[in-house]
């Protein structure tokens, strides 16, 4: 076990104490584990210790965030997804509340994402509470039953559906399906004309807070077989358009049209971004993991 163990990694240099998608490093008795709220990760095996106690059938229990912490944000580990009214990523907080992406009005696109190191247990749960008092919009229950929804509807269409998204009373988003037409196909929604047809003014387009589409999984082909290879990246086109570009008015006075979140939803999960092209505002969420 000399080979595996924390020991065998002890060479002299300062410890890492640098934490990672919100999983805590733990090494009081010398262990050298990643703690979260329902199960220990064991960095060294890559896998989990513990029974998933929400289990995926497209996530194998003997691997870690589907063996790409990196990409992927872990589905499994309890947190604030956080994004400002333009759909940029403004990070996350690895608190222990139920997981929940919530929109924040900023002044502008800030430049740097937050930074929770160094505070404790209790008061990054307090952070987490703040954040989601002062929320302007949220992803919670209520929104997964429209994606799954509109995704059910898409499937049986055999083609891609167009949304949009509102903020009720309670700042839970709420979708609504834009009407297919002989444009949509199983890899193309004309998402921006559908918009204008159903909302034609900058008034009524000032009012919607996101929009968004499916993407079928047969749709787009790609080289790795993985179910999240397609999990809803978001496909730039000619003129660096695709799923991204500014496809709502945002102010009905300027009459000009801005950015704003979006979504990509699929029969797994959702893929939550901005309507500006920059892959690091990308999160990739299993509905099971959003309450």
């Amino acid at each position: 076990m000399a080979g595996i163990s924390s020991k065998a990694m002890s060479f002299g240099n300062p410890e890492n104490k640098k934490k990672y998608n919100g999983i805590e490093y733990e090494n009081s008795f010398d262990i050298n584990i990643g703690e979260t709220f329902f199960r220990t990760h064991d960095p060294q095996l890559g896998r989990w210790w513990q029974v998933d106690p929400k289990p995926n059938e497209n996530l194998s229990p003997y691997c870690a965030m589907n063996n790409n912490p990196m990409l992927l944000s872990d589905p499994m580990g309890d947190t604030t997804w956080l994004y400002n009214q333009n759909g940029i990523y403004l990070g996350l907080v690895p608190d222990k509340l139920k997981n929940q992406v919530h929109y924040m009005k900023t002044e502008g696109d800030p430049g740097a994402q937050i930074n929770t190191k160094g505070l404790s247990k209790k008061e990054i749960n307090e952070l987490g509470k703040s954040f989601r008092q002062n929320s302007i919009a949220f992803i919670g229950n209520k929104t997964v039953s429209d994606m799954r929804k509109i995704n059910a509807q898409s499937m049986s269409l055999n083609r891609e559906v167009g949304f949009v998204g509102n903020v009720g009373k309670d700042k839970e988003i709420r979708l609504t399906a834009l009407p297919a037409d002989k444009r949509n196909a199983s890899n193309n929604a004309p998402l921006e004309s559908q918009i204008d047809t159903k909302y034609p003014t900058a008034e009524q387009q000032s009012n919607l807070f996101l929009f968004g589409h499916t993407h079928l999984t047969h749709g787009w082909t790609t080289p790795d077989p993985n179910p999240q290879s397609v999990f809803g990246e978001p496909s730039p086109n000619s003129g660096n358009r695709g799923d991204f570009g500014n496809f709502l008015y945002r102010n009905n006075n300027t009459g000009e049209k801005g950015p704003s979140p979006a979504l990509v939803v699929t029969q797994y999960g959702v893929t939550v971004y901005g309507s500006k092209q920059d892959a690091s505002n990308i999160s990739y969420l299993l509905y099971k993991s959003l309450k």
